[in-house]
């Protein structure tokens, strides 16, 4: 073979009976073609991208424009002649930039897709500020170094439950979610009048991937929280319509400008969404109360009427400051008055940024709805920081439906609390590094709820039917972690064993409420509990929220189908 190559001949072949006595690889042409080999009709085909749905398809052509773009011409200004000139020796003739094409703009190509301008002149990419009329820079999203929770809770008055929720988007569902996190009425009037709602998007640039919206532009953390009052009238837009339209608007506003966003901007951005709510609706504006989380700038909004958005600046030491004072109701007739919205930047980052949204006839000044709420938002508490305002507005006479999202911007809470108490050894014997890899333990007080619809519920550790509604439940539980957080959790145990209404409340001593170790794709182990097995209650939200605590953290009140938890972190 070497030397019928240095004579010039062909290549070597191997003889074609050699070639049948090879195993052949059975793959199919797409493998072929995707692992780079030549396919039965002998083509040979590089690795390509597949996309089997929509939504990967617009994934690849975010990441990979160039395959989705047709071939350009020249670009002057980029390694290429001037216009009217042919290539010369000194200028290179590129392809266009893969989805821009030319705009009403001399000198400027234009990405629609993304919003990019392209100066020709000088390659620069630039954004476009329609209110200013001039070309901005891009603005790259920034991770910023802070922690924004939040959480709501409803009340129906006497006549119905309540119901509580949190952010939690983790999957492509994030836009289905935000859309069905919202309050929903139980109880004999659910077929006669509406509820009020509650909204909650965790996190902004997972749900504008959803939507096929980029917001890479804007700093992280970025959330939306909105509670929608349950007033029906001509001079408000329905409930349901503004609960699943709104944040889509927002987002879609957000995304037509990828610079840097000033704090006008956000509150415009705001007011404008609201806006457009209202224009679908001949100008009637809908009884809602907004908040939008963009890196460290907190935007609030209420619209006129039984609508409040109350602000504050609460310090390492827990001392509250008030920033803003809701508008005062207009008269019925006063259709043509939005929401005005006002933006707080958060610059001391030992401090947080607290925001209280209520709707509804809640009796409360902006003064008490701070008092109530400011305790459990300072230790990143808020759904309870919800619950305590609908548990004080109750107390002052307030009648009626009512809803109250509470938010907290700011660095992660202090150290976990009572961690001397729950740093003592277990009577268990500890498990080795090994095997709690992956895995960690908790303790847990349940109190279980019914709806009113089918058969109650039974106490497990009681064996009697349960009769309190969530909102009772809700009520139940906040008490007790007040006075977990009073005792610095020294009382888990004999609150566990007097409340709960979990199997694992039936351990004895440091024991009580203890629910193993919990893996994050098996959940619970069974275990062994005064000669009995049993099966800790721990839904899927609830243990997710579960890994989310630091060792020695009591976390926030829970809601899920079967009732209240308050979870406490042990290893």
């Amino acid at each position: 073979a070497i030397l019928a190559r240095a004579e010039g001949a062909v290549a070597f072949r191997r003889p074609a009976t050699y070639q049948r006595m090879l195993p052949k690889l059975l793959l199919t042409e797409d493998q072929e073609e995707q692992n780079g080999h030549a396919n039965s009709r002998g083509v040979y085909s590089k690795p390509r991208i597949k996309a089997r749905t929509k939504q990967n398809l617009w994934n690849v052509k975010q990441e990979r424009p160039e395959l989705f773009a047709a071939s350009g011409g020249v670009v002057p200004g980029i390694g290429a002649a001037a216009p009217g000139c042919e290539p010369g020796p000194t200028s290179v003739a590129v392809i266009s930039p893969p989805g821009f094409e030319p705009c009403g703009r001399e000198g400027w190509l234009h990405n629609p897709g993304r919003g990019i301008f392209l100066e020709v002149a000088t390659g620069r990419r630039l954004c476009f500020d329609v209110e200013a009329n001039s070309f901005q820079e891009l603005h790259v999203g920034a991770l910023l170094d802070l922690v924004c929770t939040g959480g709501a809770a409803t009340s129906l008055g006497s006549t119905a439950s309540s119901s509580s929720g949190s952010g939690g988007l983790s999957s492509k569902a994030a836009h289905v979610a935000a859309q069905s996190a919202v309050g929903g009425i139980t109880g004999a009037n659910a077929a006669r009048q509406p509820a009020p709602r509650h909204l909650i998007v965790p996190d902004l640039h997972r749900t504008a991937q959803v939507l096929k919206a980029d917001v890479d532009h804007l700093d992280r953390p970025a959330a939306f929280f909105a509670v929608f009052g349950a007033v029906t009238g001509p001079f408000v837009a329905p409930t349901e319509v503004a609960a699943v339209g709104l944040h889509d608007r927002l987002i879609r506003r957000l995304a037509a400008f990828r610079g840097s966003w000033s704090d006008d901007a956000l509150s415009a951005a705001v007011s404008g969404s609201l806006a457009d709510i209202a224009a679908s609706h001949s100008g009637v504006h809908p009884q809602v109360a907004v908040a939008l989380v963009v890196g460290s700038n907190a935007v609030g909004a209420a619209a006129p009427g039984m609508c409040s958005c109350v602000a504050a600046q609460v310090s390492a030491a827990g001392a509250v400051e008030a920033l803003v004072t809701s508008l005062e109701r207009p008269p019925a007739s006063e259709t043509s008055l939005l929401a005005s919205a006002r933006c707080y930047r958060l610059t001391d980052v030992s401090e947080a940024t607290c925001l209280a949204l209520t709707t509804g006839e809640t009796q409360l000044s902006n003064a008490e709805i701070l008092t109530a709420a400011a305790p459990q938002l300072a230790v990143g508490r808020p759904r309870a920081a919800s619950v305590a305002v609908l548990r004080v507005a109750r107390q002052q006479g307030a009648v009626g439906q009512l809803a109250v999202a509470c938010l907290r911007l700011g660095p992660a809470p202090g150290a976990a609390i009572g961690s001397t108490t729950v740093g003592r050894p277990l009577a268990k014997r500890p498990r080795t590094a090994e095997e709690t890899h992956g895995k960690i333990r908790m303790r847990q007080i349940l109190l279980r709820h019914w709806r009113g619809n089918g058969a109650a519920p039974i106490d497990p550790v009681r064996r009697r039917p349960v009769q309190r509604t969530p909102e009772e439940a809700e009520l139940q539980m906040l008490q007790v972690l007040e006075g977990l957080a009073k005792d610095g959790l020294c009382g888990f145990s004999n609150a566990c064993k007097a409340v709960s209404e979990c199997q694992s409340a039936l351990k004895g001593g440091e024991l009580a409420g203890d629910m193993g170790w919990l893996d994050r794709d098996k959940g619970v182990d069974v275990q062994q509990a005064n000669g009995r097995t049993v099966r800790p209650v721990i839904p899927v939200p609830v243990l997710k929220a579960a890994f989310e605590l630091e060792v020695g953290q009591l976390g926030d009140l829970l809601h899920s189908d079967i009732g209240v938890h308050l979870l406490l972190r042990t290893a």
